[in-house]
């Protein structure tokens, strides 16, 4: 009987300071933090959708960036600056501006004068498959000319 007596309260004590730890464990406040490595997943540039209307409805100009000498504009693989960086545009490139989402802009380009087939109408809505390159830039530097 004197051994119940000891090893209740000593079985007590343990299970306490084992729920004390529990509680005393730091909380992360719901905050999930996501690995180092998480890279943003490209998106590709969507054009057509309209079989009377160019296959992008705009074009515009890469503006002057910033009165230094040797500016340019990154292009990214999707409309988030931590996208991947996939080419890097001069002021007074043409580019033709497929669509919008926020300050990003979709484009279309080249930059050796090839016809990009971006003002000739695509029936279905789909991702850029032509000859010239495409990706997301920051419209803030873009200088509408068309559309």
């Amino acid at each position: 009987m004197i051994r119940t007596a000891i090893a209740i309260p000593a079985l007590a004590l343990a299970l306490a300071a084992c729920s004390q730890e529990a509680e005393e464990a730091p909380a992360n406040d719901g905050v999930v933090t996501a690995p180092a490595d998480a890279t943003i997943a490209a998106r590709p540039v969507m054009y057509g959708g309209e079989a009377n209307m160019d296959a992008c409805g705009g074009a515009g100009t890469v503006g002057a960036l910033d009165t230094l000498e040797g500016q340019v504009l990154t292009v990214h693989s999707a409309p988030d600056a931590a996208a991947d960086q996939t080419d890097l545009l001069q002021p007074g490139q043409m580019v033709s501006i497929c669509e919008n989402e926020g300050d990003w802009v979709g484009v279309v380009y080249s930059k050796n004068a090839a016809d990009c087939g971006t003002g000739t109408p695509v029936a279905d809505r789909r991702a850029y498959d032509g000859q010239c390159q495409s990706g997301w830039i920051n419209g803030t530097y873009l200088t509408n000319q068309a559309g």
